[in-house]
């Protein structure tokens, strides 16, 4: 499973628990085919839920890692990651606009043209997701 104390030279591994403020250089690990991968938190467009996992995605890449989405959500909100589901966790750099649903949900489109749709009653304020 992933393995947090191990980087490549010059990137920081955030330790269990922590994440410093300065998103730049913080890694989270994720798995794919059972390597581990060190992703920067600044390349993730959204988590995802998944049983006792969390899916990261990361451009067109996909990767595990066992953790919850409610823990990482306090972990990374810093971070200007917000929660608009309560399966996905949204990186709100990486949205390009949202527009507003007939039903009271958003939806959420990313740079990459990925779309999200929020839960109901997800309401935008002074530039942030509350």
């Amino acid at each position: 499973m992933p393995v947090e104390n191990e980087a490549p030279a010059g990137l920081r591994v955030a330790p269990a628990g922590s994440i410093p403020p300065d998103p730049h250089g913080t890694l989270l690990t994720g798995e794919k085919a059972r390597r581990i991968y060190f992703i920067e938190v600044t390349e993730i467009d959204y988590l995802q839920a998944f049983g006792n996992y969390v899916k990261i995605h990361a451009g067109e890449q996909e990767y595990v890692r066992r953790d919850t989405l409610q823990r990482l959500s306090g972990l990374l909100a810093p971070l200007d990651f917000a929660r608009i589901s309560r399966s996905t966790l949204l990186n709100l750099r990486r949205v390009r606009f949202a527009e507003r649903l007939d039903r009271g949900a958003m939806v959420f489109t990313l740079a990459s043209g990925t779309q999200l749709v929020s839960s109901r009653g997800l309401r935008l304020g002074s530039g942030a997701v509350r």
